[in-house]
């Protein structure tokens, strides 16, 4: 490995996670340059919209939650 930070900010769907992992992002880059962060979201329009202008690689997973709910 080269040493460099990478890391994958996971969420979306919802501003709930994504906002907050937006914000750690760019902190994380303010503090250290260097570092590789992406978002791993899934590919809601507003995961779109809230990304949108920043230089930050999304990945979009077709994601779901778990159900409420287990069959038993």
């Amino acid at each position: 490995m080269d040493g460099q930070i990478r890391i994958i900010m996971a969420g979306g769907g919802t501003g709930g996670h994504l906002w907050p992992g937006l914000v750690l992002a760019q902190t994380l880059q303010q503090l250290e340059p260097n570092i590789l962060i992406a978002f791993f979201v899934p590919g809601k329009p507003l995961d779109f919209q809230i990304l949108e202008g920043t230089n930050f690689p999304i990945y979009v997973n077709a994601m779901r939650g778990l159900p409420a709910r287990i069959a038993q």
